[in-house]
């Protein structure tokens, strides 16, 4: 589906570096990368989400280079939860509203359905940023995940939440996921917080990709 093929990305302004990264997500499967914060993990979902271009090496959408070009037919297939995009001041129906205008393949009936399972059915006229750090978090979830993404690329989605909040989160994930035959790659500090669900794990460390295979052999 997408591959990195010897990928390389340095920012001009810092000495961190990205360094010959390869590797290569298949359909229907969830994916972890591990790392400590500074180690490279949101740079590479950038590179993986088309945002930066590497400086070396080239990622394959469907076996063909990702090109500034193919981006916004790209960017309908992906989606990418990191950086807060929603209006935060506007309301749960709002901010849907918006996403339904930028993304023909926005699914309100599927929307109903995840806010739903997510217990958010009640709160869609609330202000998003009146919603707690969990229920923000399925929030955006269910935006992004009403596009029908093929890939879902996502950045550090459990920080701060409690235990409870992480497991309701993670069994929402892996519902849609097994609906929608959806490709997942999600950063994380903590193997630990997601080892139950994940197909295979990567370990990024001072931005070398040190391993990447299934998660028994990974997280040896």
């Amino acid at each position: 589906m997408i591959e990195a093929k010897n990928v390389s990305f340095q920012y001009d302004s810092k000495g961190f570096r990205l360094q010959d990264i390869s590797l290569k997500l298949e359909e229907g499967l969830i994916y972890t990368l591990v790392g400590e914060n500074g180690s490279g993990k949101t740079t590479l979902l950038k590179l993986l989400y088309g945002i930066f271009p590497p400086k070396s090496g080239e990622v394959l959408w469907k076996g063909s280079p990702l090109t500034r070009k193919m981006l916004p037919a790209y960017h309908q297939e992906a989606a990418y939860i990191g950086e807060q995009w929603c209006d935060t001041g506007a309301t749960l129906r709002a901010n849907a509203e918006i996403l339904r205008l930028l993304y023909p393949g926005f699914d309100g009936g599927y929307y109903e359905k995840l806010l739903a399972q997510a217990g958010l059915t009640d709160l869609q006229a609330t202000p998003f940023r009146n919603l707690s750090t969990g229920e923000q978090c399925k929030a955006e979830m269910s935006f992004h995940l009403a596009r029908h993404p093929k890939l879902l690329l996502m950045d550090e989605p459990l920080a701060g939440l409690d235990p409870v909040f992480k497991t309701d989160i993670l069994e929402f994930l892996q519902t849609a996921v097994a609906e929608e035959k959806m490709t997942v790659l999600m950063a994380t500090n903590l193997v630990t917080e997601v080892s139950d669900i994940a197909d295979y794990v990567g370990v990024l460390a001072d931005g070398k990709l040190v391993k990447w295979g299934d998660r028994l052999e990974a997280v040896k």
